[in-house]
This record gives structure tokens, sequence and C-alpha cells, in this order.
């Protein structure tokens, strides 16, 4: 399904906010689940493919649903011709200007040893009537795996609340994972 596709960009979500049940949905991108991160099993809740280009898998833990939730793993899947280096400058100028209407929002990244992964963590927050409603940790993963036909992809966010004492271990776990 994916040998036409010269590189892909996968972007894992992974959010910590409110909870209860799941759905069945279609597998679209070769990733049914469960995915295990952080000690937790998410299953596959909710697809989309919204263009030609891009895919959606939503994944919720056992009792939790899509409207109201206490975590959620997300892959978005875009399919582009683009370097690793220049979809990292992407998501570190997206940071960059949301600083400008988020007192709260901070980031860094991290290259590793070997130059060919980048982690960019963030955390941010949303709020109402100048209330603090939500707070999120992103840690955005970007990887050139293949998969399928062969063909690279970048990978792999994902975003959560968390304690500043679990940031470098979801960080560590995420950055450790096989991507498939």
């Amino acid at each position: 399904m994916f040998a036409m596709m010269l590189s892909l960009a996968i972007l894992t979500s992974l959010f910590f906010v409110i909870g209860s049940e799941t759905i069945d949905a279609p597998d679209r991108i070769g990733v049914s689940g469960p995915i295990s991160f952080n000690g937790t099993q998410f299953s596959l809740a909710w697809s989309q493919k919204p263009r030609d280009t891009y895919y959606v898998q939503e994944y919720l833990p056992t009792g939790e649903e899509l409207e109201s939730f206490n975590q959620m793993m997300a892959i978005h899947l875009f399919i582009l011709d683009i370097k690793i280096e220049d979809a990292v400058r992407q998501k570190v100028q997206q940071f960059k200007n949301r600083q400008l209407t988020d007192k709260i929002c901070q980031f860094e990244v991290t290259e590793s040893p070997t130059g060919d992964e980048f982690i960019v963590d963030c955390i941010m927050s949303v709020s109402k009537d100048d209330q603090i409603t939500l707070v999120e940790f992103n840690v955005n993963r970007f990887k050139r795996v293949a998969i399928g036909s062969g063909k690279p992809i970048l990978a792999l966010p994902a975003m959560g609340i968390c304690l500043d004492t679990a940031r470098l271990k979801m960080t560590k776990e995420l950055s450790e994972k096989p991507l498939w």
C-alpha cells in the first residue's frame, strides 16, 4: 500500500487529560496495537485519513473513551519528502510561535550521538479566561525507519501531562522504543 511513498513522517502523541471506554476503528497504517508505553497498553480507538498524504490513528487504554480520557497516544502519518532536520525545524518553529501566546511553553531539542535521530520535547498549556485549563508534556521523536516497501519514514512524537520527575523517564522510554 505504501510502495509509492517517497518518505513519511509519523507523529505520535500521548496525551494525559480525563477518561472512560474505547471503540473499534480500522487500522490504516499497519499499527493495529496494542502499543505499550510507560507501563500502559494502548489499543486502537479511532482512525481517519483526512487527506491522501495524512493519516491519524488514536489509541486509548482499556476503559477510556475518546470524548473524555486520562491518556491517549496518537500516530499522525504524513507522506512527505522531507529531511529529518527540516521536520525538526518545523516543529521547533511551531513551538516558538506558540510561545508568543502560551506563558508555559518551553521546549528542548536533543540530537542522538549518531545524528540520525532527534527528540523535541515541550511543555505547553491551554488557557481559558486567563486560567490554565490543561498542561501537556510533548515528546516528539524523529527517526528514519523503513516499513512495508522499505521506503524511509520519519517518526515519532508523543505528548502527555507529566511531572518534571517523570519527564526524563518518558523521554528515555520513547527514545528507546522500537518503531515497528
